[in-house]
């Protein structure tokens, strides 16, 4: 009888680190939960404000390409002489690769 007896004690105290630890998976999956919970409201304001940025920079940049359009627009060409018909040139040329820089930026 003793060997059941150590048998039961054996037993009761497996049961009872079974349940100990079944304590701890638990608290430990609600610990992820809630850490999962904040960090997915934190990562959908990051989102939210990074839409916002680019939204604002999408605006900013159909600003300054329209500045820069209405920029060339406002100046006439000169009348083309052999010293100056390049420089008009070159100035339509300035505001291209402005355009085009600002788009490669984007």
């Amino acid at each position: 009888m003793s060997s059941s007896a150590s048998l039961v004690a054996a037993l009761s105290n497996i049961r009872a680190q079974a349940q100990e630890l079944s304590g701890l998976i638990q608290a430990n999956q609600k610990a992820k939960l809630r850490n999962w919970e904040q960090e997915r409201e934190q990562k959908q304001q990051l989102i939210s404000s990074l839409t916002q940025s680019q939204d604002i920079l999408r605006k900013e940049k159909a600003r300054v390409r329209a500045e820069l359009k209405a920029q060339l627009a406002r100046q006439a060409p000169p009348p083309k002489t052999p010293a100056n018909s390049s420089s008009w040139e070159a100035a339509g040329d300035v505001v291209d690769l402005q355009t085009k820089l600002i788009d490669l930026n984007n």
